[in-house]
């Protein structure tokens, strides 16, 4: 079994080395609300679909797909920063091997408040701890 902290240097390492793709762009630095964005690393260890993320202007909640389970939380879009109101919480599927990393995917998300957020290309990067980076959809 590998300890949690190893399993947190790699999931750290995973996410901090997810690279460009090409991908649509937005006009005026405006945020992607209402669009599936793919984590652009492909999935996670043990997962068979690469993370989603959609931020809903109708129900004001950040959405995500990690491995086996939808994770959500009450959030809006600040300016440059997604402020996420309330505790993110998920399905309760078990996700054999992806599990540990689902578990600290919701962690990660779970004790951040504040996520500023930039496009760069076709990328959404969040400034998380660790760094998340999401590929938008052409339009």
């Amino acid at each position: 079994m590998v300890n949690r902290t190893a399993r947190n240097a790699f999931w750290a390492t995973l996410l901090f080395s997810l690279a460009a793709t090409t991908g649509g762009t937005l006009a005026n630095g405006s945020f992607p609300f209402d669009r599936e964005l793919a984590g652009a690393e492909g999935p996670l260890p043990g997962c068979r679909q690469a993370p989603t993320m959609t931020v809903s202007r109708q129900d004001r909640h950040v959405h995500f797909r990690v491995c086996c389970n939808r994770i959500s939380a009450p959030a809006g879009v600040e300016g440059e920063t997604i402020r996420i109101t309330g505790p993110a919480v998920s399905t309760r599927m078990h996700c054999g091997a992806g599990q540990a990393a689902e578990d600290d995917f919701l962690q990660q998300i779970d004790s951040q408040r504040y996520l500023r957020w930039r496009l760069e290309g076709g990328m959404l990067l969040l400034e998380s701890n660790p760094p998340l980076r999401f590929r938008i959809p052409a339009s």
